[in-house]
């Protein structure tokens, strides 16, 4: 409760009275159950992929994706927190057959995001899908156009990565493809990007199947060089080639370094820190159901060392990995996704470490459970605003469709970590748009439950209600009391003493109001104890308040003198 509020209560009251292992070995057995699965569109066959990007300037996460079988290009807008748990508006942008990848780009520098889209089958080109330059209508699918680019055509492509490259123009993007003729290399931009024949292909590598493109400055000269994963033929592994800058030599085949795995199939990887000391490793996905992580032993990526991390037997095959700290401890974790993951095998996991990531020591945890077969890329994003990443991928198999997965590790206000309960989806709560303050927002929830923490009938609803608007508060300053307040007036003193006794411990981070915090939640935790019958602990509560008996503060010293008379036979 806020100390203002409290204050007024109050004046009433007084009134009236390290080692590397080199074969890591399965990961631990899954615990916990499923994560709860939204659909974001389920409406085509064949959904391959998703990129994000911000393409309308909410600051909200936008999706491209294409449908392998269904033979369209979908943009997708984020539709905002309240109603990011339903389908969202879905913008047709293109079709072309056999889509592999699709992803943002402003190629003609006009402020709209195009899409980039790559094909493979019968296709066998690269095609962009422009933008209408009316911002107001980029949601008409009619004002969307299509065209090839020649110098693409023949090629089956996997996978495209945005980047500019040769410093003029506008922005430059890396493919990939596969089969009879494969090659990894990059589309120079021409100075009018709409012409399409003026686009030039430049070969970089003979190539098998190239599965993943990041491009990322692997050896610190400030250019940016192409990491890149190649599943099939002589030249299958993890490698990448260093950018030797602008001019004709750019044109050029570049220096191929190789990081590893050449006699693995290997598909997805993502780029990241893994093992925290602040070098960027590789983790890499390998057929049939390994993740190998190659750790960077300099900053110029020279030296690798690599280790196997075998996935468990409840998972399906191998197909993507993301790196990401799932569930808020400072540790970055992996999250993969399978394909073959027939039930009962699950087609998405997460793995934590069991001390450091060098240990080889992971445990695993389910996230779908064993809905869907063959899934693809998994991006890591706070979809919802809650603090926590969420698992955003789609699945072809059994036409899932392009679909989220809610982290629920919780919500994080003023270091005080708040975990859902399990009641959290079976609450509806909705707070009004002209809800766009603090003092509005008190006035409608003492309104709609009629006080500023409910009763045993709605305290669930104030709770959440706090929760989901503390986290639209992109600057958000409140202390989250209130937390424990409406445990306690649902008859939940266990939950709410955990809170209080939480926040008591951060109570020294709350500049200028530090003994306030720490009187009152050790009053309010004493309460709750003997609410438990806990009399012990009761009195070591109390001591703790009472210590600021005397205190300048009137309302400090009020909760201070009268932490002792809680522990009364009649409390």
């Amino acid at each position: 409760m806020k100390r203002e509020s409290l204050l007024a209560v109050l004046a009433c009251t007084i009134a009236a009275s390290a080692t590397l292992a080199l074969a890591a070995g399965p990961a631990k057995p899954t615990h916990g159950p499923a994560w709860k699965r939204h659909t974001i569109d389920d409406s085509s066959r064949g959904a391959d992929g998703t990129r994000i990007l911000d393409v309308n300037g909410d600051g909200l996460p936008d999706i491209a994706t294409g449908w392998e079988e269904g033979g369209v290009v979908r943009v997708y807008l984020h539709p905002g927190h309240d109603k990011v748990r339903g389908k969202w508006q879905a913008v047709t942008v293109g079709k072309v057959p056999s889509i592999e990848d699709a992803v943002f780009a402003d190629l003609d520098g006009d402020g709209r995001a195009d899409v980039i889209s790559a094909a493979e089958g019968g296709a066998k080109r690269i095609s962009i899908h422009w933008a209408p330059k009316d911002r107001a209508a980029y949601t008409d699918a009619a004002k969307w156009t299509t065209t090839a680019l020649p110098a693409s055509l023949g090629q089956q492509w996997m996978f495209c990565v945005p980047v500019q490259l040769d410093g003029k123009h506008g922005l430059d993007f890396i493919a990939g493809s596969k089969g009879r003729g494969a090659s990894i290399g990059w589309f120079q931009a021409p100075s009018n990007p709409r012409d399409a024949k003026a686009w030039k292909y430049h070969k970089l590598r003979d190539a098998g199947w190239i599965m993943s493109i990041i491009a990322a400055d692997m050896n610190a000269d400030g250019r940016a060089d192409i990491l890149f994963s190649d599943r099939k033929g002589t030249n299958r592994g993890v490698h990448w080639l260093a950018n030797p800058g602008p001019g004709d030599v750019q044109a050029k085949p570049w220096t191929v370094h190789t990081v590893g795995a050449t006699d693995r199939e290997c598909l997805f990887l993502d780029h990241a820190d893994l093992d925290g000391d602040g070098r960027r490793d590789i983790v890499v996905t390998a057929k049939p159901k390994d993740l190998i992580f190659f750790r960077a032993k300099d900053t110029r990526s020279e030296t690798w060392e690599s280790s196997i991390i075998a996935l468990p037997a409840g998972a399906g095959r191998s197909k993507a990995v993301a790196v990401g700290d799932i569930d808020l401890d400072s540790r970055a974790d992996l999250v993969f996704s399978c394909e073959s993951a027939k039930p009962p095998l699950s087609g998405v996991m997460w793995l934590s470490p069991t001390g450091p990531a060098t240990a080889g020591k992971w445990t695993a945890h389910d996230v779908s459970g064993p809905a869907g077969v063959k899934f693809d890329l998994v991006v890591l994003k706070d979809l919802d605003n809650d603090g926590d990443l969420d698992i955003l991928t789609c699945e072809e198999r059994q036409n899932l469709g392009v679909f989220w997965y809610e982290n629920r590790t919780g919500v994080t206000f003023q270091g005080y970590r708040f975990t859902y309960p399990d009641w959290w989806d079976d609450v509806e709560v909705r707070i009004p748009d002209t809800v766009e303050n603090d003092a509005a927002f008190e006035n409608y929830i003492v309104k709609q439950y009629g006080s500023d923490v409910g009763n045993e009938s709605n305290w669930a609803s104030v709770l959440k209600s706090y929760v989901r608007y503390w986290q639209e508060q992109k600057d958000c300053k409140e202390f989250p009391v209130y937390i424990g307040h409406c445990y306690a007036a649902g008859g939940k003193h266990r939950d709410a003493l955990e809170v209080f006794a939480s926040l008591h411990d951060l109570a020294h981070t709350q500049e200028g109001h530090q003994d306030w915090y720490h009187c009152y939640l050790a009053y309010e935790a004493a309460k709750e104890c003997m609410k438990l019958n806990d009399k012990p602990n009761a009195r070591k509560w109390a001591l703790k308040a009472s210590k600021f008996t005397g205190h300048k503060d009137k309302a400090i010293d009020y909760y201070a003198r009268n932490a002792p008379e809680l522990l009364k036979a009649d409390r």
